[in-house]
């Protein structure tokens, strides 16, 4: 209803609602989002004198409602072409709605949209939120061999080292924008794997296979907290998911072509103030979806009429040569360096006598806890060496370890603003790993102290590792403390130890382990405490999750110091643990395109034929033969008032046989080359 019948086809065709890639191959791009509607409930009176109480909104459930406020909620997820502005497929779910279904619905729109437009699929590209950053939704997109383009929800790709030293080396280019915000860069990091988590399976209970993606990051200047992605070193890094090749879609164009969806939020606002849809018309959902159907048909039949007004010629647009705009690293230290001056200039004293303290301070408890722990400071967290990156030489970055003990070559040249805020945020990183160190050994000399032999008389078969610091179940596998609760009718402390979901699934002891094997769950175990020693260690978790979301690059250094803690570091060579993959090298011919058509123009077009006009219509319906009389029945169901089906209702309600109808349209001359078509249908048009 919404393509074949409004017309919208026939401007999805033509070459100005359509985008074009670096080799000039024309693409249709699709944008995907559902929105929630939200429904508050009044409290119901009750009573012996009042009736039974229901609810309009029964239809309808709780749900994540973001900002909106509600107690109940339906979902409308909507799939639009991004080049026509037209409406492609829409259906509506209570609650947080459906969303494998609603991707799958919105890929079978796509693909059926192809058909029409004898497009091929693999130049289709979906793009969406976060929210279809999965695995599942991933390997819808993939095995419809449509493109999509997404935001990266793999936040164990932050924790990875070879992403931050990706980071640093990575070639930068510049974003085209409208330059009202900070300027944001792009770079390709390669291709990887997703995996889905444990927990994550199909319909028929069965793993997810691997997804294999290209990774696009973005960095705009940002010293405070990231709203998405991670801060390191003055710079917000957002992570992109995408399956388009990098000869055909360059970095910097997949990043401008994830923000274009920004378009689809006004389009939203713009169907509510034309076509009136935010409104509840009825409380059944299929109801609700049908009125939402004609008004985008509506939509579509507005376009569609618009661009038969004032028809384009077949031409597709020029592309520009491809020559990006690469952000060298040293312009970037450059810049960096003076943005820092220029915000620390007021402040150089106060900021080097605080850095010189921090220094001292840091330096001494570094100190400490390097003769505390000799074995692990030597491979891990020596405080006189930590990692920095240099410049670029000829043939690339490299990251070597610098000695903070190191002078300078020219003793008398003194150290510049730059250098001093290099020097302090080195020390700040020391002095956290440091303090990681320190909450982390100390986290697992006081579980060791604990009264184990008590707590696992009734666990025969467990075990308690001092090395590994963890439970170890009746399958041999650790269990690790995740939380120190208080319960308040007891008064004591309740401690929490966790294993991984994938750890548990497929193990041949769950009959012992768990009171339903059927469990999809990890395994948890608890223990009630009433020393000292509880609160000690629920303090030290806390303070040690606080230190760990300082910056990802310390969540690495921590996994490394676990990993050599209990002896488990990888030996392999870092070519077989590569996490990313190259993208093509093939130099892009043109510059992407982007659709030119506008759709509001259109809709305006088509609505200024309407400016002046009226409408008449007039009926003449023949008398009927003999009236009813007013005391008697028309039949024995109507004297009993039973339910009627539709098409009593409709018979109920039809006109009498042999009733005219009469249109009479009085407007311009455009409005009559609109509705001529009509005139075999005994409709008048006065265009006088």
């Amino acid at each position: 209803m919404l393509i074949e019948y409004s017309g919208i086809v026939e401007v999805m065709k033509h070459p100005q609602c359509q985008s074009y890639d670096a080799n000039g191959q024309n693409w249709h791009i699709f944008d995907f989002d559902p929105t929630v509607t939200t429904l508050r409930q009044r409290a119901l009176p009750a009573g012996k004198d009042f009736p039974e109480e229901k609810r309009l909104s029964e239809k309808m459930k709780p749900g994540y409602s973001g900002r909106k406020r509600g107690d109940v909620q339906f979902r409308r997820a909507a799939l639009q072409h991004h080049g026509s502005g037209g409406w492609i497929q829409m259906q509506n779910a209570p609650g947080n709605g459906q969303p494998r279904k609603e991707a799958k619905a919105a890929t079978q729109g796509i693909l059926h949209c192809c058909t029409l437009l004898e497009h091929p699929p693999q130049r289709a590209l979906i793009r969406c939120d976060g929210e279809f950053a999965g695995v599942p939704y991933l390997s819808i997109f993939i095995d419809a061999n449509i493109a999509f383009v997404t935001r990266c929800r793999q936040i164990s790709l932050w924790k990875e080292d070879e992403l931050l030293q990706k980071l640093k080396i990575a070639e930068w280019k510049m974003v085209a924008d409208a330059g009202t915000g900070p300027q944001r860069m792009a770079a390709d990091l390669g291709w990887t794997w997703l995996k889905a988590s444990a927990n994550t399976l199909h319909e028929d209970g069965t793993p997810f296979e691997p997804v294999l993606v290209r990774i696009v990051v973005s960095r705009i200047r940002n010293n405070g907290e990231a709203q998405r992605g991670f801060v390191e070193d003055g710079w917000q890094y957002e992570l992109f998911s995408t399956s388009l090749q990098a000869q055909e879609w360059p970095a910097e164009a997949v990043i401008t072509s994830y923000f274009e969806r920004t378009a689809q939020e006004n389009r939203f606002f713009q169907e509510d103030r034309e076509l009136k849809l935010d409104r509840i018309f009825s409380y059944h959902l299929v109801g609700q979806e049908f009125v939402s159907q004609i008004g985008l048909m509506v939509w579509n039949m507005r376009i569609a009429e618009g661009f038969s007004l004032h028809p384009l010629r077949p031409e597709r647009p020029v592309q520009k040569p491809y020559q990006p705009q690469i952000v060298s690293f040293s312009q970037t230290e450059t810049q960096t360096e003076t943005q820092t001056e220029t915000q620390t200039e007021t402040q150089t004293e106060t900021q080097t006598e605080t850095q010189t303290e921090t220094q001292t301070e840091t330096q001494t408890e570094t100190q400490t806890e390097t003769q505390t722990e000799a074995s692990i400071s030597q491979e891990v967290l020596d405080a006189s060496q930590v990692e920095v990156f240099q410049n670029p030489n000829a043939s690339g970055v490299a990251d070597i370890a610098v000695n903070k003990e190191d002078k300078s070559e020219n003793k008398n040249e003194p150290p510049t603003n730059s250098a001093l805020q290099r020097e302090s945020e080195v020390v700040q990183k020391a002095s956290l790993k440091g303090r990681i160190s320190q909450k982390y050994f100390a986290l697992k000399s006081g579980l060791n102290h604990l009264d184990w032999s008590h707590w696992l008389k009734k666990n025969p078969g467990w075990q308690w590792s001092s090395s590994q610091g963890s439970l170890v179940c009746l399958a041999s596998k650790n269990l690790y403390l995740t939380s120190v609760s208080l319960e308040r009718t007891s008064g004591k402390y309740r401690l929490f130890f966790r294993g991984s979901s994938s750890m548990c699934r497929g193990c041949t002891k769950r009959s012992k382990c768990f009171r339903n094997p059927r469990s999809k769950t990890a395994r948890q175990i608890s223990f009630y405490d009433s020393t000292e020693s509880a609160l000690k260690l629920k303090s030290l978790l806390y303070e040690l999750r606080t230190l760990r979301k300082k910056s990802p690059l310390l969540r690495c250094q921590l996994q490394t110091l676990q990993r050599v803690a209990n002896k488990e570091e990888n030996k392999e060579s870092s070519s077989d643990s590569c996490l990313f993959l190259p993208v093509n090298s093939t130099p892009c011919l043109y510059e992407p395109h982007s659709p030119l058509f506008l759709p509001a123009a259109a809709r305006r077009a088509f609505s200024s034929i309407f400016l002046n006009a009226s409408v008449y219509i007039s009926l003449d319906i023949p008398p009927p033969k003999s009236p009813q009389p007013i005391l008697l029945a028309k039949s024995v169901a109507d004297r009993q008032q039973k339910r009627m089906t539709w098409i009593q209702h409709q018979q109920r309600y039809d006109l009498e046989k042999k009733t005219q109808i009469y249109i009479t349209f009085e407007g311009a001359k455009p409005l009559a080359d609109l509705l001529g078509n009509l005139t075999k249908a005994n409709i008048f048009i006065n265009t006088g």
